[in-house]
């Protein structure tokens, strides 16, 4: 009968300590995933502002050394199109940094799939949307 009692309590523990490993493992997962996340915004910032500086100064340079231009005018017209170009140029490198961070780190079991998802190029998408 105490053979019993201990193998019961032998499978209650294990189970008890799979249960407790998978919350934690979630919980590290969610950390994890919020880390990223903190950092890919940060990326995102300042790989977008530094592709708006560069695009900006190139504009100038452009506009007043090369089409010697003394008129603000010009500017003032490249000025918004300048903004949308970083803006879309800077979604696409941050992505592009943030899907070599995960293949060159190994994310992909350390943060959430939905996050990683995100991230996915293309190709990996359309695999994806096939399976299903």
């Amino acid at each position: 009968m105490e053979e019993n009692k201990a193998e019961f309590d032998s499978v209650e523990n294990s189970t008890e300590k799979a249960k407790r490993a998978a919350v934690v493992r979630q919980a590290e997962m969610k950390h994890n995933s919020v880390l990223f996340m903190i950092a890919a915004s940060v990326v995102e910032i300042i790989v977008t502002l530094a592709i708006m500086v560069v695009l900006y100064i190139l504009a100038a340079w452009l506009i007043y050394k090369i089409f010697k231009s003394s008129s603000p005018l010009p500017f003032q017209i490249v000025y918004p199109l300048i903004f949308i170009a970083g803006m879309i140029l800077g979604f696409i490198v941050y992505k592009k940094i943030m899907r070599f961070g995960i293949d060159k780190f190994k994310l992909n079991d350390k943060i959430r799939s939905d996050i990683i998802e995100h991230y996915l190029t293309r190709k990996e998408w359309k695999e994806k949307e096939h399976r299903k």
